[in-house]
């Protein structure tokens, strides 16, 4: 892990998740990408009952991000909502009824990592 990553680490995930809905208007898909990346492994680090506070405003973003076009945001997306779904399962049913099953499959992929 970079000092960067570290320092990221130290921030609470609840205190920025409002924050993360600039993605929704970035246009650069590395940006999204890497908050991606950021809101997966603080998702890992994160309490659950914080998780559930703040789970509505982390998968609407999550899912918008794994419907990109490009094909690393789109992949990053889906592994930040197979992570959600492995921390607060009964709270992103909701989130993923009616994806396609090739979404699932990754979905699934990422949920067992956790």
């Amino acid at each position: 892990m970079t000092s960067l990553e570290k320092l990221l680490m130290c921030i609470e995930l609840g205190e920025v998740c409002e924050h993360l809905t600039v993605v929704k208007t970035e246009k650069m898909p590395l940006a999204k990408m890497n908050m991606a990346i950021f809101m997966e492994k603080a998702i890992r680090t994160t309490f659950i009952d914080q998780l559930e506070d703040i789970v509505d405003k982390l998968a609407p973003i999550a899912v918008m991000v794994s419907d990109e076009k490009e094909v690393t945001c789109r992949e990053q997306g889906l592994v930040v909502i197979g992570v959600l779904l492995a921390r607060v399962p009964n709270r992103m049913a909701k989130y993923i009824t009616g994806m396609i099953e090739a979404k699932m499959s990754k979905i699934n992929a990422a949920k067992d990592t956790v």
